[in-house]
């Protein structure tokens, strides 16, 4: 039987050479749940380093998974860079994504904004 390595989600650092501690984000690329649009991931990721900023790319699952599935997996890449933001030198100040995935949710379960 033969494994279909998008249903695991995977994160790719593009860690900022800085002597500072650098603010991150984590990238999900678009694709309407079917796919992920490899040039919204590594280039994006590419370009935040050259201005100071860590990315992680969340190769989150996509079609034939299905909701929520995509949601818990930006959910535990949040947890992960979290857990390991001294390893990678990352900022821990601002925690924004942590809000925009509580925002998400929100919406998803039908309250306004």
């Amino acid at each position: 039987m033969e494994t279909n390595t998008d249903d695991i989600p995977t994160i790719v650092p593009y860690i900022a050479s800085s002597v500072q501690r650098a603010p991150a984000i984590i990238i999900c690329p678009g694709g309407g749940y079917s796919h992920r649009a490899e040039h919204e991931g590594g280039p994006i990721g590419h370009w935040l380093n050259t201005i100071g900023i860590s990315a992680f790319v969340l190769n989150y699952r996509v079609a034939p998974t299905r909701y929520p599935a995509p949601l818990l997996d930006l959910e535990r890449a949040i947890r992960y860079v979290r857990f390991h933001a001294a390893a990678f030198s990352i900022d821990r100040s601002s925690w924004g994504a942590w809000i925009l995935s509580r925002w998400t949710s929100r919406i998803d379960c039908g309250h306004t904004v």
